[in-house]
């Protein structure tokens, strides 16, 4: 008589437990690349976030700077010693007199370090539309073109026939949606000397005495803007009046 072989029960619980387990990886490590940029090893950072909702077109839905430097102390005081040929504790006396602080940023008004804000080299967003119906525009400004939206040329700026375009911008949205990860843009500096004695003017009508060359040098003018308006497609005649509302998202990658 043959003899018969079968597997104890433990063995067979370990096997099918070995089973699973290899299974189980093998379903995770192509997931593991999602963590990242998909041509880097970068890591991904929530940096902002809100729920916006919108009645009427125009709504501003999101108003979000992005600050592309580490916002902290030490930087601050390491930017201060090379700007200013300072000591450590020069740097700090210095700062200190102006209200800067292990609490309190140079950045703003009053307001206190983000320690999300960094030197990032890619960025994305994502906008998840929770409710209702209606389309909205995307623009992520640079420098120049935030100081440009900020005058009586805004509508120039801004509007379909806008003579400037961003990798991150997304106009005409409608539904759940995101961009990036992408290399973050290079700031934009268009200032050329204007016909007026030591004023410079830019592409958008806009004139200084100082251009933008000498403004990007300073720590400080490396940021961005990130505008989310609601854009019916009818625009101010339109009566449309449809709520929606929507979920969106800054990330950073490094």
């Amino acid at each position: 008589m043959i003899p018969s072989f079968y597997g104890l029960p433990c063995c067979v619980k370990a096997m099918k437990g070995r089973a699973f387990s290899l299974t189980l990886l093998l379903l995770l490590v192509p997931l593991a690349g999602c963590a990242g940029s998909e041509d880097s090893d970068l890591e991904r950072f929530e940096l902002a976030s809100d729920t916006a909702e919108s009645r009427f077109n125009g709504t501003i839905l999101a108003s979000q700077y992005i600050l592309d430097w580490e916002d902290s102390l030490e930087a601050e005081v390491n930017y201060t010693m090379e700007k200013e040929n300072m000591t450590y504790e020069e740097a700090i006396e210095h700062l200190e007199s102006q209200g800067i602080n292990s609490t309190h940023s140079s950045w703003g008004h009053d307001r206190t370090w983000e320690e999300q804000w960094d030197d990032y080299e890619q960025y994305s967003w994502e906008i998840v539309l929770v409710s209702g119906t209606g389309t909205w525009d995307v623009l992520w400004m640079d420098y120049e073109t935030r100081g440009a939206s900020m005058t009586n040329s805004y509508p120039v700026v801004v509007g379909d026939d806008a003579n400037w375009s961003s990798v991150l911008n997304e106009r005409g949205m409608s539904s759940s949606g995101s961009k990036g990860p992408l290399d973050k843009p290079e700031q934009s500096c268009t200032f050329v000397p204007s016909s007026i004695p030591l004023m410079s003017v830019n592409q958008y009508g806009m004139m200084e005495v100082r251009d933008c060359t000498d403004d990007l040098e300073e720590r400080h003018s490396d940021y961005y803007h990130l505008y989310i308006i609601a854009n019916y497609p009818g625009g101010d005649t339109d009566p449309q009046t449809v709520d929606f509302v929507i979920e969106w998202t800054i990330y950073g990658w490094k």
